[in-house]
């Protein structure tokens, strides 16, 4: 009974590990548009496998909180086979479908 007990428990945390708002599974291309101006803009694209997961990884390492989100310095559009998602960076501040979220890392960093 015991043991029963304790692999319920362990069943119940195990799936607990992974919460992640962008999913990298079908990504086929990342369009990364920095404003260095209001006016002038460089955009890099990434479709390497290895670049795309470095992105996804820290994008989805974060946490949510209420964050004064001004005007972006970064606009990243991730791109799916049948849709595209766009989010929102500054520093390392995020905001992805109206929520605002505090990043691991700079947006500099992400994007290397």
């Amino acid at each position: 009974m015991l043991r029963n007990l304790i692999f319920l428990f362990l069943l119940v945390f195990a799936g607990c590990r992974d919460h992640s708002l962008i999913n990298s599974s079908s990504i086929k291309m990342i369009k990364a548009v920095r404003y260095r101006t209001p006016t002038d803009s460089i955009t890099q694209t990434y479709t390497a496998s290895r670049e795309i997961d470095h992105i996804v990884k820290g994008l989805n390492s974060n946490k949510k909180e209420p964050v004064y989100f001004t005007a972006p310095d970064c606009d990243i559009h991730i791109i799916y086979g049948d849709s595209t998602l766009n989010v929102l960076c500054r520093g390392n501040a995020m905001k992805y479908k109206g929520a605002t979220y505090r990043l691991n890392h700079s947006v500099e960093e992400i994007l290397y």
